[in-house]
């Protein structure tokens, strides 16, 4: 049974843990990560997600993932890579580019952001079936266009931060 820790809106620890299964269901905070990987050719590489009933499924996204409890931000999101798209990928090439507070409805968290850059084959990647659909490169234009359409979540609204996309383009 995984379980998550929890902090309060300043981000202190509150020494308290809740199953995943539950955590959307309490008011205090929890952590998740956000991963994109870019290419030389500053493409990204998303994944079309495949986790049936989960939020937003069969929407392209970035990799992502919760931070289950006694873990650091930058070991989910290794963990992430790893499990999902079967890429092991060495700590010093994660490049922590904001922290986001989200406090909504559907669910009080941190969000850690990373970027790390990256060549990859994407016939060598051994994608997590019930999480991952499918995987491709696409241009910041392409991402745009495709958050536009709906294809892809928007995540300034997801996170009620306006400044995601413009904290991604600075780590260009």
């Amino acid at each position: 049974m995984e379980k998550v820790d929890l902090y309060d809106e300043d981000m202190r620890p509150l020494g308290k843990q809740v199953k995943r299964s539950a955590m959307r269901d309490q008011r205090d905070f929890f952590f998740i990560v956000h991963v994109w990987i870019r290419n030389k050719k500053g493409q990204y590489l998303i994944q079309k997600r495949n986790k049936v009933g989960d939020f937003k499924d069969q929407l392209w996204a970035t990799t992502m993932g919760v931070v289950s409890a006694g873990e650091t931000s930058l070991e989910a999101a290794r963990k992430e890579v790893k499990e999902e798209l079967g890429l092991g990928v060495e700590e010093e090439r994660f490049l922590h580019i904001a922290r986001y507070k989200t406090k909504s409805d559907y669910a009080n968290h941190f969000s850690d952001i990373y970027v790390v850059e990256q060549e990859i084959d994407l016939d060598h990647l051994s994608l997590q079936e019930s999480e991952v659909k499918e995987v491709k490169f696409v241009s910041k234009d392409q991402l745009y266009a495709m958050i536009k359409t709906k294809e892809f979540w928007d995540y300034r609204t997801l996170l009620h931060v306006g400044e995601y996309f413009t904290d991604l383009e600075k780590s260009e």
